[in-house]
């Protein structure tokens, strides 16, 4: 075990990759978000006793484990990094573990052809690195795509995309990553706080209100999560949040045109 120890020593002194790993793990844990209520999810990083130990994410029985590597020719260390692959192999087996291995490299030149005794078990992802999380959103589209899901509106800003991020960096940033963020306890501070997923139930909204919106010329809407999102002539794609208050105000003074909907929103 005495390169496995000295492994973890490196990983914990060397500063360089971290915060490749915060954007990575803020990919994976937004793509693990819409699942949250069906698989138990928990995600870690510097995994002790394991050889591919930059991150594991636990869905239920299933652990995969993540390398990731933010240098310029990958091919250069590879030797090192199969030579991982090959004792994490060994070990999950031996531990008759359900797995998986990615190694996660920022070089776009990277190429490799995974040998038989490793094939199996390994996948190689490309992620890229940039200064800045919104850079590397903008810069890799699943990141962007998976963002964009998670939000109610169709076409959510680069603003609303990146708030969602930053929350989730700042959780996993904010914890002991050693013992791992619960997606399901994500999932209730999501809902708990002012950003408009779709993991939030939507709003009631009272039967006469609903007429009385249903009846204004020109107005569309749909009630998603905490907002109404609604469309009004020339004036497309806005939101705002749906409390009681606007509901019974809506009641009460009954609008029946576009304008006085839109001075009421």
């Amino acid at each position: 075990m005495g390169r496995l120890e000295n492994k973890h020593r490196g990983g914990l002194n060397n500063e360089k990759g971290a915060r490749y790993e915060e954007f990575y793990a803020t990919y994976r844990i937004a793509s693990s978000l819409p699942n949250y209520a069906e698989n138990h999810i928990l995600i870690k990083s510097q995994i002790k006793g394991a050889y591919i130990d930059d991150l594991k994410v636990e869905i239920d029985a299933l652990h995969d484990y993540f390398q990731l590597k933010n240098v310029q020719n990958v091919k250069n260390s590879w030797a090192e990094i199969k030579e991982d692959i090959v004792s994490q192999v060994k070990l999950s087996l031996d531990n008759k573990e359900q797995f998986s291995i990615s190694i996660v490299y920022s070089d776009a030149e990277f190429n490799m052809t995974l040998s038989e005794d490793i094939a199996p078990y390994t996948k190689l992802e490309y992620f890229p690195y940039a200064n800045s999380l919104l850079e590397v959103i903008k810069q890799h589209k699943p990141f962007k795509d998976v963002l964009v899901d998670l939000c109610v509106f169709e076409k959510p800003t680069d603003d609303v995309i990146y708030g969602l991020a930053k929350f989730i960096i700042a959780e996993w940033c904010s914890i002991d990553r050693q013992k791992g963020l619960l997606i399901a306890n994500l999932a209730d501070q999501l809902k708990a706080s002012k950003l408009n997923t779709i993991l939030d139930s939507d709003r009631d909204i009272s039967a006469g209100c609903q007429e009385i919106l249903d009846g204004i010329p020109g107005f569309s809407y749909v009630i998603k999560g905490k907002n109404i999102v609604w469309d009004i002539e020339h004036s497309k794609n806005n939101s705002t949040e749906w409390t009681q208050e606007l509901d019974d105000r809506i009641t009460h003074q009954m609008p029946k045109s576009a304008k006085e909907i839109f001075k009421m929103l």
